[in-house]
């Protein structure tokens, strides 16, 4: 299972720092290259800290 988290291009780094984990967990998708790939949703596993699945840019 997963959840969404909003996702503004730039925001990439803050957002892991917040969940704790790599940039690459928080994606979970086949490429992670650069962030221009990325539109607008990151989807995180349901098993990272629940702050993650709140996590909006910008605040």
């Amino acid at each position: 299972m997963f959840v969404k988290v909003k996702y503004v291009k730039g925001k990439l780094f803050e957002i892991a720092r917040e969940c704790g984990v790599a940039p690459c967990t928080i994606i979970l998708a086949n490429h992670c290259r650069n962030e221009s790939e990325l539109k607008g949703t990151i989807v995180v596993p349901v098993s990272t800290p629940v702050r993650c699945k709140v996590i909006t840019y910008p605040k």
